[in-house]
């Protein structure tokens, strides 16, 4: 899985994210917390931030832009 941007000016580009749930238009998938999450995140040079992903059959490039 790729992560092609964030919205959010919390973000800038090098930061590490692992997505805890992910969603697709109004369906909403969402995922407990796994023991590969922590895995990664301890092993991960710098801190990873846990995020919500939303995928989209399309770019988006701003925040006023939605796939919903």
């Amino acid at each position: 899985m790729g992560l092609c941007g964030s919205l959010s000016p919390s973000y800038r580009v090098g930061d590490i994210v692992i997505y805890q749930a992910c969603g697709y238009g109004n369906e909403k998938i969402s995922w407990r917390e796994c023991e590969f999450n922590t895995f990664i995140d301890k092993r991960s040079p710098k801190k990873a931030k846990f995020v919500k992903g939303l995928t989209c059959d399309r770019l988006i490039g701003s925040a006023q832009e939605n796939c919903i």
